[in-house]
């Protein structure tokens, strides 16, 4: 039986390896596998991360700070930016994370698997970030607060899905 494996293990990776250089040889291709995958990991993390961080910027400091600021959701002069990029971090290694675990089963194009687990994820975070914070905090404006800050965590989640989608699609 083993000299069956070795034989498709020869077969398949084009090597002619005898029985005793065998366990050598897959322990190297295990690692390299490893090494691969933690190279898609580290790509979709950083990626993940460069597209929340300018999309959670350019959304609530550049185009809608005055609306935010009208809704009271903005309190503070100065927002806590270091705070929201170890937030923002902490969400693309979640992400990053989870992505390959969840659709792995999934084998379609990277936009639709990529669309669909940040909506997925968009949802998740609309029903336990977003209605949560209007229950609880005062806000001028429940109903618009809800519609642009779910367009904003949809809008966001689904682009950080396609990136991570795609550097998972890389074989």
């Amino acid at each position: 039986m083993e000299y069956l494996f070795i034989d498709w293990f020869n077969r398949v990776f084009h090597l002619n390896l005898r029985v005793n250089e065998f366990y050598l040889t897959s322990r190297k291709v295990s690692f390299l596998i490893r090494y691969e995958k933690m190279k898609q990991y580290f790509l979709a993390f950083f990626t993940s991360l460069v597209i929340a961080f300018i999309t959670a910027f350019v959304w609530h400091i550049v185009l809608f700070q005055k609306l935010y600021q009208e809704l009271g959701v903005l309190g503070r002069i100065e927002p806590n930016i270091p705070l929201g990029f170890i937030a923002t971090l902490l969400l693309s290694v979640f992400l990053s994370y989870i992505y390959p675990k969840i659709m792995a089963l999934r084998i379609t194009s990277p936009i639709k698997s990529g669309m669909r687990f940040g909506i997925t994820i968009g949802i998740l975070n609309i029903i336990f970030w977003v209605l949560k914070f209007a229950a609880t905090q005062p806000v001028s404006s429940i109903p618009l607060f809800f519609i642009v800050e779910s367009a904003f965590e949809l809008i966001q989640l689904i682009l950080m899905g396609i990136s991570i989608a795609f550097v998972y699609s890389k074989k």
